[in-house]
């Protein structure tokens, strides 16, 4: 770490996990050995040795907690599926029409896993009602995708949604920004008929790529409708277009909707290398973009999400988590137990090599900003005229 970035007022950061949580998390298939990675490098940095960052352990969410979103049906048999006879008919239909399958299979620690992700997630959240912290971070959080009663892209639980309901309990508005490559339509379709809580997803949207939702045309439904916003690209997006388009639409989005709280996704595979990813964003932009959301002074959650490299994920959320504190890093890492995986260059930046960028070449992103500003323009209009009649 080199020193504290200039400010006005060092923002009070929790940061929720623990060496027990990051063992239970390092078990997911898709991710494993992943949440070592980011908690350690974290550490490594020092960024928990600071006065104004906390850690907090993780309260495993109950059955309860997790019915606040999901379904009773889902949740008994998401705790409970790892006990019983995958060979017998029934359960494995039940396997089958749950989604427990394929990308989100059964796995050894499955249900201390979830109990787990979705407990730190709403133990962030609950931070920021209390008002013990300006920000709060949760790295093994945020998989968007996991609906109702399914599982699905490698999600087994939406924590993203239910660290929102958490919000709601304290906070009439909430904005929830989704930095995944992948559309974060789990979040979406759970809040698209809300005019209390508004979704706001860049990611990359082409025939083939999961999951496939997040179009222009998807902008919410009844009440919610226009309060759904999608900022579909197309593959290679680099650093630079990606900071130049989120950060305008997100200030117009605060500025128009005036959230008391904000969420963030800040999924990692848009990161150049992610093999799912197919996206060239360094470091830098994806960090400017975090920073400007946190410039807002909103209380704010962050969340991880996808990443399939692990040391990228670690180097991403390490250095979101020293934006969130108001301190630079320096590039050469720091020595720990991992550092080896880093090799042969032992840097926080990435090369972001000469991938192409798609976007240059068609008009996707000034189509998605334009139909963006059309809906936050209804929304303003919609405001406006609630607060004259009051």
């Amino acid at each position: 770490m080199q020193g504290q970035a200039p400010c006005q007022r060092r923002r009070r950061v929790a940061v929720v996990g623990s060496p027990h949580s990051a063992a239970v998390c390092d078990r997911l298939p898709c991710n494993p050995g992943r949440s070592s990675h980011v908690h350690q490098l974290v550490a490594a940095y020092g960024l928990l040795d600071l006065d104004h960052v906390c850690a907090l352990d993780p309260v495993p969410a109950t059955a309860d907690d997790l019915e606040t979103f999901h379904s009773p049906d889902y949740v008994e048999f998401l705790l409970a599926v790892e006990g019983m006879d995958a060979s017998d008919p029934d359960v494995h239909s039940q396997i089958a029409d749950y989604g427990l399958q394929d990308d989100c299979h059964v796995f050894a620690g499955l249900a201390q896993y979830v109990t787990t992700v979705a407990g730190g997630s709403m133990t962030a959240a609950r931070a920021l009602c209390a008002g013990d912290a300006d920000v709060a971070v949760h790295w093994d959080g945020g998989r968007h995708h996991a609906l109702k009663d399914t599982a699905q892209g490698f999600c087994h639980v939406n924590d993203a949604v239910l660290a929102v309901l958490v919000l709601r309990t304290r906070f009439s508005r909430v904005l929830y920004i989704d930095l995944d490559v992948h559309h974060g339509d789990g979040v979406e379709s759970a809040f698209a008929a809300s005019p209390s809580v508004l979704t706001l997803s860049f990611h990359r949207h082409e025939l083939g790529f999961f999951p496939g939702t997040g179009s222009l045309s998807d902008i919410g439904q009844g009440k919610g409708t226009h309060y759904a916003l999608n900022v579909p690209f197309t593959q290679g997006l680099a650093g630079p277009l990606f900071a130049a388009t989120a950060i305008p639409l997100i200030r117009r989005a605060i500025a128009v909707f005036d959230p008391l709280t904000i969420v963030v996704q800040c999924g990692a595979d848009g990161i150049t290398g992610d093999p799912l990813g197919g996206c060239n964003i360094d470091l830098d932009s994806y960090t400017r973009v975090v920073g400007d959301i946190l410039d807002a002074a909103r209380p704010t959650l962050l969340l991880g999400g996808g990443g399939y490299v692990s040391t990228t994920a670690a180097r991403l959320w390490s250095a979101c988590t020293a934006v969130a504190a108001g301190v630079d890093l320096a590039n050469d890492l720091p020595d720990h137990e991992l550092l080896a995986a880093y090799g042969p260059v032992y840097q926080l930046r990435l090369d972001p090599g000469n991938m192409a960028d798609t976007n240059t070449r068609n008009d996707h992103l000034a189509r998605s900003v334009s139909s963006v500003m059309a809906s936050l323009d209804v929304i303003h209009g919609q405001r406006s005229r609630s607060a004259r009649s009051q």
